[in-house]
Order: C-alpha cells, then structure tokens, then sequence
C-alpha cells in the first residue's frame, strides 16, 4: 500500500508533466514519471502518455516503461539508464505496452557493488573499523559461487568488485559479505541496530573498457574524494585501505579471492580506461 506522496512535480508548457515519488508501507521507493502528451483530442479518445514507473523494495528493483521517457539511478559509481534495454516504447493507450526486462546476470560479467552506511557509523577508515573490515573481506571472500576480487574502503561507503555465478548468488555473496561487516563495525562501535543505510547498488561490467575503467575507479576512489577536497595525492602513491595495497604480511588471511573470469584475469587490457 502506497503512503503519502513525498514530491510531486509539474512541468510547465502546454503538457501536463508530472513527477511523483512514494514511499511504500514496506518501506520500499516508488518512482512514477508521467508525460502527458496527446490529450484526449484527434485520433484516440482515451488519450495517450508517457510513463515510467519503478519500484525499489529491499534488494528488489522492478519497473516498466511506456512512451518516450527514461529512468536513471544515479550515484557516485555511475549512471545506470533502466530503461535503455526495452525493445519498444509505445505510448500508454496503444495497448502495446511491455515491461522493462533487466538482464539475466552472466557468470562471466563482473559486478562494481557500492555499499554505503548510515550517518551514525563511525569512519570506516579509521584503524580499528578497517580491522574490523578486513576480518570480514577475510572470512567472506570466497563463497559457493561469489568471489570479492577487488575493494576500497571510504568514509561512509564500500566499493567491490565481485564474481558471481548468477543473480542468486550475487545477492547471497552481498548479504552474507555485509553481515558480517555489520556485526564486526557494531562490536567495534559497542552498539547494536542498522550500518548500511539502503540496498546495495551493482552495475554489472560486460566489455573491457568497463571493467578497466571500474577497477581504476574503485582503486583510485580516494584520490578522486581528496582532489574535490582541494588535497593533493602524489601520482604513486596507494590508498592503504584498498586490495591494491593489503598484502598477507599485513592482514594475516587475504582478503580478496582470485578472478576467474576472462574479463578480471586479463580482458580488461583490452579496454581502454578513462580514469
């Protein structure tokens, strides 16, 4: 059931544009983006318009899309456009609206996971967090079918790079992984309730320009932070809270898990980075 709008929207122009966003009662985010175009006048009576309407509950993303519109996630590892890979897009009223299919996830195609946390919890760089951390990366590297390959640890948010044999065992990898992150950051902060403050966003990296520029994203994340902050990073030097710099002799047990797919051994070479 569908609570209180938290914004509503409209355009201005000749059309009747609207935008809404809701909160639903378990406590998931409802999206609907309506265009309208055509009115009730020429060839259809019952009018036509755009729409996108899309649904995030827990670690569950579902939505359609009608008409000429998109709709985007946007946040600090990308721009996802969940709309891009539908077939046809005819006007709402034509009848022949489909929904929106994602992807079946392919074991060959690594995953950029960002997992970020709420304001009450303390600086996941900080020493005794990062310890924390690195017993979970430890423990939860390798499990049936889901490798942690590459990470970077910020302040308030968790990048991986992450093979899974399928969807399935990409959210059981994710869940298990942030488990035990959430018990360890809790012992250290001597507290009990939430860490991470929503769902966890993954873009899945199909070709090797995406995978190289993924890879140099996550390990160089720091660098990008401090230079908004106005700080200077030497060309050399390596985020000491990243897979790019922990070694066993540092760590005890590694923390990541060796690539198996052609796209992490290698492929990514290919490619081109941009970052």
């Amino acid at each position: 059931m569908l609570e209180s709008a938290h914004a509503v929207a409209s355009a201005p122009g000749e059309g009747n544009d609207r935008v809404a966003v809701l909160r639903a009662s378990g406590g998931g985010v409802v999206l609907i983006v309506a265009d309208g175009s055509g009115g009730t006048s020429g060839a259809s009576a019952r009018g036509q318009c755009a729409l996108a309407v899309v649904a995030i509950v827990g670690d569950q993303l579902c939505g359609a899309s009608v008409g000429d519109c998109c709709v985007w996630r946007v946040d600090d590892g990308g721009v996802d456009d969940l709309s891009e890979r539908q077939a046809r897009k005819p006007l709402l009223g034509s009848g022949d609206a489909n929904p929106v299919k994602r992807p079946v996830l392919s074991r060959h195609h690594p995953v950029h996971v960002t997992l970020r946390v709420c304001d009450a919890v303390w600086n996941l760089r900080s020493r005794r967090c990062f310890r924390a951390i690195a017993r979970a990366f430890a423990f939860g590297k390798l499990r049936n079918g889901f490798r942690l390959v590459h990470f970077s640890v910020q302040g308030n948010h968790v990048h991986l790079i992450v093979e899974a044999e399928s969807a399935e065992q990409l959210a059981r990898g994710i869940q298990g992984l942030a488990i035990r992150l959430a018990r360890g950051l809790n012992r250290v902060m001597q507290r009990r309730g939430d860490v991470f403050a929503d769902r966890y966003h993954a873009h899945a990296l199909r070709t090797p320009t995406e995978v190289a520029n993924a890879v140099a994203y996550v390990l160089g994340n720091f660098v990008r932070h401090a230079s908004r902050w106005g700080k200077t990073v030497r060309a050399d030097w390596i985020d000491p809270n990243s897979s790019a710099a922990i070694s066993a002799e540092v760590t005890g047990p590694p923390l990541t898990a060796d690539p198996q797919t052609w796209l992490l051994r290698g492929g990514w070479r290919r490619g081109r980075s941009l970052a």
